[in-house]
């Protein structure tokens, strides 16, 4: 299932954020995949998850790519920073 899951990476944040109910059961399949993706993936699936989270995951969702941060490349840290920069300042987390 997660290898599916990249390809629709997309899809499953915005049926993530469509519904609590459906958060509730995408959300942990998210940062599962997030957690053990190829690590060129990580900014791009972060990018895309980034409309899904919200008070009660991005604790979770930042933790993971903080976890992740260390093993990226230059680049890819700085991608990862951006997104953990919105949502500090989105006031989300």
């Amino acid at each position: 299932m997660i290898e599916k899951l990249a390809c629709k990476f997309g899809v499953f944040a915005k049926l993530c954020k469509a519904d609590k109910k459906y958060e509730k059961e995408i959300f942990p399949i998210i940062i599962k995949h997030l957690t053990h993706c190829r690590l060129k993936e990580v900014p791009q699936h972060a990018e895309r998850v980034m409309i899904c989270i919200n008070g009660t995951n991005s604790q979770e969702f930042v933790g993971v790519l903080e976890n992740r941060k260390s093993s990226l490349a230059a680049s890819q840290t700085k991608r990862i920073d951006k997104v953990i920069k919105k949502v500090i300042n989105n006031g989300i987390l």
